[in-house]
């Protein structure tokens, strides 16, 4: 039997992703309903602190500070398996809130802060595993995808949290710590369930089992490594911003005089821009990378700060609203993109290691942050500045930090990231956009209908997404592919494709060869002329014939005679019949070849083959009607293509005089008296 690594099958990745959507489906109600703004309002309804607000906001990033223990602790544990049992015990400590209610302010805030501490220290152990299970369960050109879709599932679901939230604090007997409560009571459950998911997560991974390794030791292996150091800082940059941004919640209750129930009702709005974030960015991300996104992001953290620090309290709920909205969409699109990087930047065999790592420093740089922003707080409303508020230094910290972010971009290296200005080229363009657009849709979707419809509006596209999709189209392995490629070339020709084109039609083992050369018909030039006529001396007549073909359609006629000479071979398949018409109709401007052009179409090579000559020898004539249609119509029914010809002649007396005779030769089959008769009207 063979031995499975570390590694997951495809089936065990597709497995292992459905079940971790799930959790995050649950997840993302049971922590809203738990911590985050519950919690916030809980302190403040005890008259908590600004000091203590914010170290609530920064409470689940300093929790970092045990991962370097987790290898020593938990050294050979399976990290879903971990992953799974720290999820429950992190919803069992939200039980002790309930002893909130009966002990005093001071004591009160003590519990909330401990197990708010006990809570964020489980989810830290926990989440520390998160990263190397996506890093498992995906591979690096689809990351960005599934970041996104935990995000949407995650959000989605914390947007009901929200919903019920805010129903919960509306009801009268309910307001206050008692709606608190009952919203980390349901909180617990959820949990649970979504603990329950972890559980059945296919993973192989263990906890390495290390001594507590030197955090500076690793530290400093990954920060000056410009591959994992930008990110790094990035990520606690963004850190710092989101501490900042936590005190929103104190500011719109304390100064802004928000009710709890409207409180919960701004961060439906608030966590509704998250889910727009994430659908936004599911197309762009893998595609596009996180770069250039990042230069857009930060651009508007810096810009929304400025806003929220100076945005007079007294602003309407629903321009606070608004202003949130777009916060959050621009706080959650950094995220993302950070989170990426940092997942594609992780080690392969030094995962824990270098969570607990980024981790522990975080936690650093969130305390500091978190008690930062409280005495930013504090000195915001002594100093009483005209036209701030209190809240309005933290805001300008977080403007500052996101500015040093958009610096810190600019030297980031994203592999396979477009540069700003091809980014910009994409989503300030209509029509590059919604190539862009397709280009994901064929990417992700399985529907063949679906496919075949981004397919032809991709091909009919003359944008460079198009034509770069074109291009891969012609290396495929894929004949199919290639083939189809090949097709389009000749309908929309691409200069920029040339070369490619041309290798395939000098490649004599292709199986596309014979489509190679026929899309070399829409390239007329120097080299595309000195190829076809070398292919005009090829062996294989399907080659001949196609080149022949090629060379009509780009106004070559110097090799007519030569064309003219070979389509009167009797051995022709029908193939070569036609594309040697079409030579023909096109190449033979005084007509002296075309009186015996019909004689390509030999009765000797059987009906559906005849009419296909006949018909394509018509077609490049210009006859009308089409005499495809006819024989169409003899197809369905016997004698209808006959009838439907003949009331198209009668205009000219010889078919007229002709008619009646020609009926009844048709009807006994006697064709070739019909052929004959033809024959002479085509001498006269």
């Amino acid at each position: 039997m063979v031995k499975k690594t570390a590694y997951l099958s495809s089936r065990e990745r597709e497995r292992g992703t459905a079940f971790f959507l799930k959790h995050a489906v649950y997840n993302g109600m049971g922590f809203t309903l738990m911590a985050d703004t519950t919690i916030a309002l809980m302190a403040i309804n005890l008259g908590a602190t600004n000091t203590e607000l914010g170290y609530l906001g920064s409470a689940i990033h300093i929790s970092g500070l045990i991962l370097p223990f987790v290898p020593v602790l938990f050294g050979g544990v399976n990290i879903a398996r971990l992953f799974y049992i720290t999820w429950l015990i992190r919803g069992l400590v939200c039980g002790f809130y309930f002893l909130v209610p009966f002990v005093g302010r001071e004591r009160g805030m003590t519990i909330i802060l401990t197990v708010y501490t006990l809570f964020c220290l489980t989810r830290a152990i926990g989440a520390s595993m998160a990263g190397p299970i996506q890093r498992g369960l995906t591979t690096a050109t689809a990351t960005g995808d599934l970041v996104a879709r935990l995000s949407v599932r995650f959000n989605m679901s914390a947007l009901a949290g929200r919903i019920l939230s805010a129903a919960v604090m509306k009801v009268r007997f309910l307001a206050g710590l008692p709606g608190l409560l009952t919203l980390e009571l349901s909180g617990m459950i959820v949990n649970t369930v979504s603990a329950l998911y972890l559980r059945k997560i296919p993973c192989r991974d263990k906890v390495e089992r290390t001594a507590v390794r030197s955090i500076v030791g690793v530290f400093t292996e990954y920060v000056f490594r410009r591959d994992t150091a930008l990110p790094l800082l990035l990520t606690w940059a963004t850190l710092c911003i989101g501490i900042m941004y936590a005190f929103t919640i104190p500011f719109l209750s304390r100064a802004a005089g928000f009710s709890d129930s409207l409180v919960f009702v701004y961060t439906l709005t608030a966590t509704a821009a998250s889910v727009v974030t994430a659908f936004f960015i599911k197309p762009f991300v893998d595609r596009m990378g996180s770069k250039p996104l990042l230069v857009v992001s930060n651009t508007l953290v810096v810009l929304l700060s400025l806003a929220w620090a100076m945005a007079p309290v007294s602003t309407p709920a629903a321009g606070f609203f608004a202003l949130g909205f777009l916060t959050v969409l621009a706080t959650t699109l950094s995220g993302l993109l950070i989170n990426r990087l940092v997942i594609l930047t992780m080690p392969e065999q030094d995962k824990v290691n270098y969570t607990a790592m980024y981790s522990f420093f975080g936690a650093i740089i969130a305390l500091a942050a978190g008690y930062g922003g409280g005495l930013l707080t504090d000195l915001g409303a002594a100093a009483a500045v005209p036209y701030l508020h209190q809240f309005s230094f933290p805001y300008f910290c977080a403007a500052g930090i996101a500015l040093g972010s958009l610096l810190l971009t600019g030297a980031l290296r994203d592999s396979g990231s477009l540069s700003l200005r091809e980014a910009a080229g994409i989503l300030l363009s209509v029509r590059n956009l919604r190539d862009f657009l397709d280009l994901y849709q064929l990417d992700t979707t399985k529907d063949p209908v679906r496919r075949e419809t981004v397919l032809a509006a991709i091909e009919q596209s003359s944008s460079a997404l198009a034509t770069a999709e074109i291009g891969n189209r012609l290396r495929s392995p894929l004949a199919a592919e290639r083939e189809r490629a090949l097709k389009s070339l000749f309908t929309n020709p691409r200069p920029e494709l040339l070369d490619d084109v041309i290798d395939d039609a000098q490649d004599r083992h292709s199986y596309t060869r014979a489509t190679a050369i026929f899309a070399l018909g829409a390239y007329p030039g120097e080299r595309t002329v000195e190829l076809l006529r070398r292919l005009l001396d090829e062996t294989d007549r399907v080659i001949q014939s196609s080149a022949a073909k090629s060379l009509a359609r780009i106004g070559d006629v110097s090799v007519l005679t030569t064309v003219a000479g070979r389509s009167a071979d009797p051995s022709l398949s029908t193939l070569c019949r036609i594309n040697y018409a079409i030579a023909l109709t096109i190449m033979d401007k005084s007509g002296a070849h075309l009186r015996g052009i019909f004689s390509l179409a030999d009765p000797a090579m059987g009906q559906r083959s005849q009419q296909s000559v006949l018909s394509t020898i018509a077609r490049f004539l210009g006859l009308e009607p089409a005499l495809s249609e006819f024989f169409h119509a003899e197809n369905l029914e016997s004698g209808s293509g006959i009838e439907s010809l003949l009331d198209e002649a009668r205009e000219l007396s010889p078919f007229l005089d002709f008619e009646h005779r020609a009926e009844t030769a048709f009807a006994s089959q006697r064709y070739r008296e019909i052929w004959e008769w033809c024959g002479l009207r085509i001498e006269e």
